[in-house]
């Protein structure tokens, strides 16, 4: 979360995938399309104390998985920063 949410370019760069993943998922008929569904998920910072922001930041984690490492790549690979190319491969490490 840190990684990504460190800029607003890594935030765009992220939806930009997650947009991706969403398209493809409806081309193939995966999502359904009524009011209410498929609204753009976040990765919130978990609470300290609130087990409920805990469970809905690990499952957003999950569902927006593959963007996730998308970006994480992008980054570790191709970062302006020496810090943020070690930061984004540091957590593609533990991912």
């Amino acid at each position: 979360m840190n990684v990504i949410d460190g800029s607003y370019r890594r935030r765009d760069e992220f939806r930009e995938k997650q947009t991706e993943v969403v398209k493809q998922a409806l081309r193939l008929g995966e999502l359904q399309t009524e009011q209410g569904l498929n609204q753009e998920l976040g990765l919130g910072r978990p609470g300290d104390t609130r087990w409920g922001s805990h469970y809905k930041t690990f499952t957003n984690m999950i569902i927006m998985f593959a963007p996730i490492i998308d970006v994480l790549d992008v980054i570790a690979s191709h970062g302006h920063h020496s810090l943020d190319r070690v930061s984004a491969q540091g957590a593609l490490d533990a991912l």
